[in-house]
């Protein structure tokens, strides 16, 4: 899914551009074929679902990402139509559908809460402290 978040954030840049509309459609399809390959997978997450839970969760993920595939392909119909107003109207929907999707579906990854910092020290040890500069006084 890196690969559709990378192309996402080149589409913002070319989408209200109509000399780009051919880059702009090539990101777009790019995007709904990734999004097809990710669909067969399972979420990280997955791991940490109950077994009794675990099929429902799997088809609530595949839901998403049919929804997700579906926004592509307004999209598509957009920028192909020269609507760019509508197509950054719509890059503002699956921006706000993908944090909600990352978070019912994605484990947290390994920079910490919400991928941002350092990861946690492994087996609750203590951080250690950041190195300091100059000399003490």
């Amino acid at each position: 899914m890196s690969g559709i978040s990378k192309d996402f954030r080149a589409l913002r840049k070319v989408v209200s551009d109509p000399a780009k509309k051919d880059a702009a459609l090539q990101l777009v399809k790019d995007m709904e074929v990734r999004a097809t390959k990710a669909k067969g997978f399972d979420p990280a997450k997955t791991k940490d679902i109950a077994a009794a839970d675990r099929d429902q969760f799997l088809a609530d993920y595949r839901k998403q990402i049919d929804g997700l595939i579906a926004d592509f392909q307004k999209l598509e119909a957009a920028v192909d139509s020269g609507k760019t107003a509508d197509a950054s109207a719509l890059l503002d929907t699956i921006q706000a559908d993908k944090r909600e999707g990352h978070k019912k579906f994605n484990a947290e990854d390994d920079n910490g809460p919400g991928g941002k910092g350092p990861p946690p020290p492994p087996n609750g040890q203590a951080s250690p402290s950041p190195a300091q500069s100059g000399t003490s006084g």
